[in-house]
């Protein structure tokens, strides 16, 4: 039984490994939403000057000092809560420098990751699936990569703030890797037609593309409200990603020149639009 759980872990590390490979050397799912700082000398001058240490920062901080009464916590979090409301927000794991990255070690811890994983799965196939028919496995592992993606993808929207739609699009493409056409659903509910899951992402990405993409009559749904952008050549090409978009008509509401998660439809359109 060992040596079954350590073949299959090793197997099943380096079918992963080989996988996630192709997410970031193809697919390019790996740098899905990585944009480069804007006046990014002044901006890395300021950090040498500013900080010296290692860490992983998440700024604007909270006053996390031990000891303070319930009054000075309450004022805190009011302070934070204003600071956090004023922007800029976000995280920042930084490395003040002085050493080169070793693309060789970090491949090679990766795969370790993957042996540790792979053999902790084997291990629970060995243990809970013992006796049972082929399916019951095949619902292990499906479970197993549900839980996977519940725990790694679905936090980039909970704490870093990715657009929901954004990130289970790139969580159906994930799991398309693995399951194939194997696993199909109906989409939409109660259309009667079943799709697999990297189908079921492309017409979520389409929907969400379809709002920047110009009609028959040249006009674009987040831009329907004026037509300008229809009919005036200097503007025709000049695309706003707005704050939010109205729920009937998908026109844009709220600031105009957003250039932060809203823009990361560009990506969408990059990948899927022929």
């Amino acid at each position: 039984m060992a040596k079954k759980i350590i073949l299959g872990g090793l197997v099943g590390a380096v079918v992963v490994f080989i996988v996630s490979s192709l997410w970031h050397t193809v697919l390019g799912l790996g740098e899905i939403g990585i944009k480069t700082l804007p006046n990014e000398d002044v901006v890395l001058a300021g950090m040498r000057a500013s900080i010296t240490q290692p860490g992983f920062y998440f700024f604007p901080a909270p006053n996390m000092t031990p000891g303070r009464s319930k009054e000075q916590q309450s004022a805190d979090n009011a302070a934070y809560a204003s600071k956090y409301r004023q922007g800029p927000n976000g995280i920042l794991i930084y490395s003040p420098g002085g050493e080169d990255f070793n693309f060789g070690k970090a491949l090679l811890n990766q795969f370790l990751f993957n042996v540790v994983a792979a053999l902790i799965l084997a291990w629970i196939l060995s243990v809970g699936a013992a006796g049972t028919s082929f399916g019951g496995r095949w619902l292990i592992v499906f479970l197993a990569s549900i839980f996977a993606g519940v725990v790694f993808i679905l936090p980039y929207w909970n704490w870093y703030n990715f657009p929901l739609n954004y990130v289970l699009i790139e969580a159906l493409q994930r799991y398309h890797l693995f399951y194939g056409d194997s696993l199909r659903m109906e989409f939409p509910t109660g259309s009667g037609r079943t799709m697999n899951l990297d189908e079921i992402a492309r017409e979520l990405a389409r929907r969400l593309i379809s709002l920047f993409m110009p009609g028959a009559d040249g006009r674009r749904p987040a831009l329907a409200g004026d037509a300008r952008f229809a009919d005036d050549s200097h503007w025709r090409n000049l695309v706003w990603f707005h704050e939010y978009f109205h729920g009937d008509t998908g026109r844009g509401l709220g600031a105009n020149h957003q250039t932060g998660w809203t823009s990361l439809v560009a990506r969408m359109i990059e990948e899927f639009v022929e």
